[in-house]
């Protein structure tokens, strides 16, 4: 019986031993620490470039939007804002164009008045093949917006010309029954 509680006796000593020497050897072969040195992290994040325009609703850009009422016809015409927002600067003008009111069966009625900003556009302003002029300098606005008030109204009278240069000919007053669609297509094209 001596000899097992020797044995005991003997493994709990073994085992303290192993202790303090793997505490003793930890310290002799670990590295020298430098209070001194510097740890840098850094984060790289990548933000992609960023371009909109469309019909303002609320806060947003819509790319298609659709004014279906009897003021569209009226003397009142059509008011919207249209906008961009960009994180870049884009080399080009925001153009818009039009085609007059169609029922879709050879029955039309023409645009007679076309603001932007405010002015009534002529054929002093039109670029054939592009349109009019919405906006020119198409800067990084940091994301915030860039608006202007469109206002369409269809020809109520056959006096002057609508804003492309035609003679008016073709007016509400005198059109067929139907229900007439004009189209407006705003595109950013190359200076």
């Amino acid at each position: 019986m001596l000899v097992g509680y020797f044995e005991i006796g003997s493994m709990k000593k073994l085992i303290a031993l192993l202790m303090i020497l793997a505490v003793v050897l930890t310290g002799v072969f670990a590295e020298p620490g430098d209070e001194q040195s510097q740890v840098k992290v850094y984060l790289k994040g990548t933000i992609g470039a960023f371009f909109r325009h469309g019909v303002k609703e609320n806060d947003a850009l819509v790319y298609e939007k659709t004014y279906q009422s009897e003021s569209v016809l009226s003397a009142t015409g059509t008011n919207f804002q249209y906008g961009y927002q960009s994180n870049q600067d884009i080399l080009g003008i925001l153009y818009v164009d039009y085609t007059d009111f169609s029922d879709g069966n050879n029955h039309s009625i023409q645009i007679g008045t076309l603001k932007i900003g405010g002015t009534a556009m002529t054929a002093d302003n039109y670029t054939q093949g592009s349109g009019f002029k919405v906006f020119t300098n198409l800067t990084g606005t940091n994301m915030s917006i860039q608006e202007k008030a469109i206002q369409v109204i269809a020809a109520q009278v056959k006096a002057g010309n609508d804003p492309k240069g035609t003679a008016i000919s073709h007016i509400v007053g005198e059109a067929h029954k139907g229900t007439y669609t004009a189209t407006l297509t705003f595109q950013v094209k190359a200076n």
